[in-house]
């Protein structure tokens, strides 16, 4: 079989802010926005999902429309979006998408969204074989003059593609890493995870019930209308919002890296 098959990519959209703030508004945030390039870097994601499965969209319930008006510029169906009545972080975010793929528990590839023109195609297909029982992450060789979120610190082995995670620090500030003299064995995340959702949902239950049993209760009480999927609102209200990052990577053992090949 295919491995490419086997994975489903997971794009949450819409919440991020930063270099173009200036341009952006609540109702057409800057990944939708088409500034220098005849697409949208959502869309220009999209691009890179096209060899796996159809992709799985989560994103603020305003969105919904801008969101199908550019997929249906550029021909694609997702295989269904989420809608959050509020945006309550990635790891409810990520629960959500687990939630709904649970029972066919494929090979999830979270994805930034962004308007890098690397392809991380082979990245995920290599980082896929250790998604069984681990989170993975494509990792980018540190860069002392880099100022970043995702510090990875890694048994690195040369010659090997896959590398364990000894520690990880989400918002690492003015960290500086203990050893400069080996940045082999440091990285920066690039913004991928590659997990099952069965195991993640696993992981999030063993840390942090509250969080599961409040995304589980919200989930099951939304609603489906076409490839819309609504989020309760009245449930999810009680959600606390996090990170993944810092909820759940910084605390787990069962992590590695996969070096990028490709900066994005």
């Amino acid at each position: 079989m295919d491995k490419a098959k086997e994975i489903t990519p997971v794009i949450m959209v819409g919440g991020s802010r930063g270099k173009y703030d200036f341009f952006s508004s609540i109702g057409r945030p800057k990944p939708f926005l088409k500034l220098l390039s005849a697409h949208s870097p959502f869309q220009q994601t999209i691009f890179r999902t096209l060899s796996f499965q159809k992709p799985v969209i989560i994103c603020h319930e305003r969105y919904h429309a801008i969101v199908q008006e550019q997929l249906d510029e550029i021909n694609v169906e997702a295989q269904f979006i989420i809608l959050e009545p509020v945006q309550k972080g990635s790891t409810v975010a990520l629960a959500l998408a687990s939630l709904a793929l649970k029972n066919k528990n494929p090979i999830l590839a979270i994805m930034p969204c962004s308007t890098s023109k690397a392809d991380p195609y082979q990245d995920i297909l290599d980082a896929a074989v250790y998604a069984d029982s681990m989170i993975v992450m494509l990792g980018q060789k540190l860069k002392r003059s880099a100022r970043r979120y995702g510090l990875i610190t890694a048994d690195f082995k040369t010659g090997e593609r896959c590398h364990a995670v000894r520690s990880f620090v989400q918002d690492p500030g003015k960290l500086t890493p203990s050893n400069q003299n080996d940045p082999e064995g440091h990285f920066w995340s690039a913004g991928f995870l590659i997990f099952r959702p069965r195991f993640f949902l696993e992981v999030l239950s063993r840390l942090n019930p509250d969080i599961y049993k409040d995304c589980e209760r919200a989930f099951f009480a939304g609603s489906q209308k076409r490839n819309f999927y609504r989020i309760d609102a009245e449930n999810y209200a009680r959600i606390r919002g996090t990170s993944v990052g810092e909820d759940v990577i910084e605390k787990i053992k069962e992590t590695c890296v996969i070096e990028i090949k490709q900066a994005s």
